[in-house]
């Protein structure tokens, strides 16, 4: 025979009950909990970021291990790196131009939780020569493929060594193929020709003081040699060229408190030349050596 609760039997259990079901929930057993979703408050870079070179950001927050993801407009390969924490996470790219990029951290489902821009200087190679230096600043936004190319070569080594073997006052200085000893010696280039990027395509112009590289009467032909534009050149652009095609103009020659470049050009200009064989008074009779190159940004 049963025998029904008493009312304050009744209560007590119930109050029992409520506690217990409070404990679980606490502990996340006997109910559902909201799933935890992460929150950005900065996203800053570890340092100033520069054109192809692998650039790390600061993510810092909440609830960061709950899962985010890395995307980029300008900045190539965007990942989150391992061994973050709830509040902080690091995340890299690697900037594919100059100018402004943009880096935004989602949440894996692809809600936006904070994006922001950065801005990339252009590159600048320093040439250190027998007559001076000159600072080139590059156009990776513009000519990537030479930029790409010519840093290339930068980053081998390759230059140093090598010789202006051709100079016109009032026209071009033009190096990159040779070295010499008593004589010339071409150089063997290292690396496949490149497309041609016609300045039509660019806007880039052969003015003064710009950079471009030298070829073959094939328009896909340069390799290590560039020249100096040490005049206006118009007739070098595509557009000024009977074939449209020209020569890719991929940076230009700047002067800085630290570099003086003009003096380098003036004293290349006045570099004693002899007729080069082939009826041009180009040759250098003493060409002037590039001793040193290197990325300075």
């Amino acid at each position: 025979m049963t025998h029904p609760l008493r009312p304050d039997h009744r209560l007590a259990l119930l109050a029992i009950a409520a506690t217990l079901a409070s404990l679980l929930a606490a502990c996340g057993g006997g109910g559902s909990s909201s799933p935890r979703t992460a929150a950005v408050s900065t996203l800053t870079a570890d340092a100033p970021p520069a054109y192809d070179t692998l650039a790390t950001f600061t993510v810092a927050g909440t609830d960061l291990d709950a899962g985010v993801t890395a995307s980029a407009t300008g900045c190539a390969a965007p990942g989150v790196l391992s061994g973050g924490t709830s509040s902080t996470v690091k995340v890299s790219c690697t900037p594919s131009r100059d100018g402004d990029i943009t880096l935004s951290i989602s949440t894996p489902g692809g809600a936006l939780l904070k994006s922001a821009s950065f801005t990339v200087p252009k590159p600048q190679v320093r040439m250190t020569t027998s007559v001076g230096s000159l600072l080139i600043e590059l156009e990776p936004a513009k000519a990537p493929v030479t930029v790409q190319n010519f840093l290339a070569y930068v980053k081998d080594g390759y230059y140093v060594n090598t010789v202006f073997h051709r100079i016109v006052s009032t026209f071009v200085a033009q190096g990159g193929g040779f070295t010499f000893g008593t004589t010339y010696s071409a150089k063997a280039t290292t690396r496949a020709a490149i497309a041609l990027e016609r300045t039509s395509t660019t806007g880039l112009s052969n003015t003064a003081k710009t950079v471009a590289m030298a070829r073959t009467s094939a328009p896909d032909s340069a390799t290590s040699q560039f020249f100096i534009n040490l005049v206006d050149n118009p007739f070098l652009n595509a557009q000024g060229s009977s074939d449209g095609n020209g020569y890719a103009v991929f940076g230009t020659v700047i002067t800085t408190a630290d570099v003086n470049s003009d003096a380098t050009l003036a004293a290349l200009r006045t570099v004693p030349v002899v007729n080069n064989g082939a009826g041009e008074v180009s040759l250098p009779t003493s060409p002037p050596v590039v001793t040193a190159v290197s990325r300075v940004r």
